[in-house]
């Protein structure tokens, strides 16, 4: 995850209006906020790009909060091709996931799902596509793959 510009563009309209949101509000919350990668086409509805990165940002938001403001991060990066959309939030976190089952538990709602995970992954299952978390220490990684190819996409929907 590297850093991008600082006024998040990737050249998708619904999406940059969505990053440019969170953009505001980590700048407000003493977040650094990055952005790199473009897309230029993809056969993922805009509604479903609205929910995989709100959640997705939402809550990348929510985990810094629980660390002091020095460390504070939030990187995305989109990868598009014709065959391929790859969205990675990257964010800083207290190292705390509670797991059960292989899942990960919420902190909002004591030992439960949580419910924005869930949604992202059958977003993605919808795609032909997956949802990888891994933990990096202290930073979290969100990867969002979702296939791009307009015959699979249409077979899956």
């Amino acid at each position: 995850c590297g850093f991008g510009s600082e006024i998040p563009f990737t050249g998708h309209s619904v999406v940059d209006g969505i990053l440019y949101r969170y953009y505001l509000v980590a700048r407000e919350c003493g977040v650094h906020f990055a952005v790199e990668g473009t897309i230029t086409g993809t056969n993922v509805s805009e509604l479903d790009l609205c929910l995989l990165l709100g959640n997705g940002l939402e809550n990348s938001m929510d985990a810094c909060q629980r660390i002091p403001e020095k460390d504070r991060f939030i990187r995305v990066e989109v990868e598009n091709s014709e065959t391929l959309l790859s969205i990675t939030i990257c964010n800083s976190f207290d190292g705390v996931l509670k797991r059960k089952k292989g899942k990960i538990l919420s902190r909002k709602r004591e030992n439960e799902e949580g419910i924005g995970l869930k949604s992202m992954q059958e977003i993605c299952e919808k795609y032909g596509g997956t949802l990888h978390i891994k933990q990096e220490n202290k930073t979290f990684v969100l990867m969002l793959l979702l296939n791009n190819d307009t015959d699979i996409v249409s077979e899956t929907k």
